[in-house]
């Protein structure tokens, strides 16, 4: 992919100076190689951060997998459970964690998926949700026994208190 877009750019900067009918000074052609010479020193760069990015991430999964099993114990006497899927059974999504807290009034359960974008909370109980958890943003999630008026008075003290929804 790397190689197609550096002859891709190759193409179109000498269509352009041909169509432009750009004379072909020492200069000129020094700054094409210079052209090249960044796009390839660009693709290097990134190939390499790729590689550190992969080998983070595994150590991640490993370390990740180590407190998993060791907070295991812990989380069966509290009544939480993890349980992963994968495949064809959990489509849109390649894999997806849930984890289920036992309560008083039943089970409790928020499923994640990790995507090229980062983590994403995908189902809360019966809802489905699209969340990035992470940096500035912020989620509430209510859940609302319908009693009517009660949305409108929410939303007014909201409003009062110059708080957008």
């Amino acid at each position: 992919m790397a190689n197609v877009a550096l002859l891709t750019n190759i193409i179109v900067l000498l269509g352009i100076m041909c169509s432009l009918n750009v004379t072909y000074t020492l200069p000129g052609i020094a700054g094409i190689v210079l052209t090249v010479g960044m796009a390839v020193d660009a693709n290097v760069l990134i190939f390499e951060r790729l590689r550190e990015e992969m080998a983070a991430m595994q150590a991640a999964v490993t370390r990740s997998r180590g407190a998993v099993e060791t907070g295991a114990a812990a989380m069966v006497r509290a009544n939480v459970r993890v349980e992963a899927e994968s495949g064809a059974a959990v489509d849109p999504y390649a894999s997806l964690v849930t984890v289920v807290a036992g309560t008083s009034t039943g089970d409790e359960r928020v499923a994640a998926t990790n995507t090229a974008d980062g983590v994403r909370i995908v189902r809360i109980n019966d809802y489905s949700v699209d969340v990035r958890p992470g940096g500035s943003q912020r989620f509430l999630a209510i859940e609302n026994t319908d009693r009517p008026g009660t949305i409108g008075r929410v939303g007014t003290l909201m409003g009062q208190r110059d708080v957008n929804i």
